[in-house]
């Protein structure tokens, strides 16, 4: 027997669209999302389990919604659509899970958790975590979250060294923790352009190559204790009788041509460590694969923004930001081995009023004009190669992407 699991990026409700929040409320005063994902019902009911990673936190106060472009909250009933489009488990470790602080962090918990949507990545105050693990026709696939920090430079929410210091899956330390708590650093920021500021930086030019000239979200910080606890909870997945392990890597850049060197370097590391799957994502566009029919391995770099404004509302509007990947891996349940890898290419589309909706991109195509359908098929088939490094000559619901 073979089981088909979807894998889809990133899920924003960002600033920009936040605008239109009003278009979704009904007569009745309740909001309502499902129009959104109404288009993905078909492609989601063809799948045994579909995965998702939900960039923002969620609350069922009208309060604590999305205020400032970047710092995003969003509405129960959101979630709610999500999971009823087809949605069975979200990731919730990435950069903006803290944008509502640690009360946040607890509400979105709260929150999926009465919707009866499966997630990872984030924790309570006090609370021992066991590793979610979903049993699907038989094969047990733990499911793993982790981020390369939390915006914190920007939100100034910090976990700390103490209680809370494990409330995020890091791979890596917060951007700027270490600073905050280092004789050093408080030295150098009395001190500016001082001698100790100049050896400091020469110190991490070496250590950190990578890091120069780089925004603070593309860069590394220390991260032996956060490894640690990954290959930790890795091994504790497998004693627990996990089959197969998938891992979604909040890792990259912004709208970045191509992986960095920290996303690569996190992947070929999680591989080695076993992985089954292993699906990056951030950087808002579509990036790469990797698949390794040998060791039974697939990894991405980028699979876009499932739902999100980049590409329609705001810049860059040239680098197929509108786009996103759907990932099917269709596994044996008999050998628990992956047997084929397909892809879809989804789209998120503006309406006029201002909503959105998430489409399959052949479906989406059947309903414009011509003379613009020409075009965006083209399009189409260039985010295709993008993820797959080969070329298409015609729009298909699911393209393979390799053998296992």
């Amino acid at each position: 027997m073979e089981i088909k699991i979807t894998f889809v990026g990133d899920v924003l409700f960002d600033g920009e669209m936040v605008k239109y929040i009003e278009q979704y409320r009904k007569g009745n005063g309740i909001l309502d999302f499902h129009s959104i994902f109404a288009p993905m019902q078909m492609l989601f009911s063809q799948s045994d389990f579909v995965l998702a990673n939900l960039e923002t936190p969620i609350s069922d106060c009208e309060d604590d919604y999305t205020k400032k472009r970047w710092e995003f909250c969003t509405a129960y009933e959101f979630a709610e659509a999500l999971k009823e489009s087809g949605v069975d488990y979200v990731s919730t470790a990435n950069n903006h899970c803290l944008d509502r602080g640690i009360v946040g962090l607890e509400k979105t918990i709260k929150c999926l958790d009465q919707i009866g949507l499966l997630h990872s990545g984030i924790g309570c105050v006090g609370e021992n975590r066991e590793p979610v693990i979903a049993e699907i026709a038989g094969v047990r696939i733990a499911l793993l979250s982790y981020t390369y920090g939390t915006n914190a430079m920007t939100n100034r929410q910090y976990l700390g060294y103490r209680k809370n210091r494990k409330l995020v899956n890091l791979f890596q330390e917060q951007e700027g923790a270490i600073e905050r708590i280092s004789p050093l650093m408080w030295y150098i920021r009395r001190h500016p352009g001082g001698f100790a500021e100049r050896v400091r930086n020469g110190l991490l030019r070496r250590i950190y190559p990578e890091n120069i000239g780089k925004d603070w979200y593309e860069k590394t910080t220390p991260g032996m204790y956060r490894r640690w606890l990954l290959s930790t909870e890795l091994r504790r997945v497998k004693r627990m009788g996990a089959d197969m392990t998938a891992v979604y890597l909040h890792v990259g850049g912004q709208y970045n041509c191509e992986p960095n060197v920290l996303t690569k370097r996190m992947i070929q590391w999680l591989m080695k460590k076993g992985c089954s799957i292993v699906i990056g994502n951030h950087e808002h566009v579509v990036h790469g694969c990797i698949h390794n029919t040998s060791s039974n391995q697939l990894a991405t770099y980028a699979i876009g923004n499932f739902l999100g404004s980049a590409g329609t509302l705001h810049e860059p509007y040239d680098r197929y930001a509108e786009y996103s990947i759907a990932v099917h891996t269709y596994i044996d349940s008999i050998k628990k081995k992956i047997n084929k890898v397909t892809f879809s290419v989804l789209v998120s589309c503006k309406n006029d009023n201002g909503t959105y909706e998430v489409w399959p991109v052949k479906e989406w195509i059947s309903t414009l004009p011509e003379n613009i359908a020409r075009k965006k098929i083209e399009d189409c088939l260039t985010v295709a190669k993008l993820f797959s490094n080969q070329v298409y000559d015609r729009l298909l619901d699911e393209y393979l992407l390799c053998m296992m």
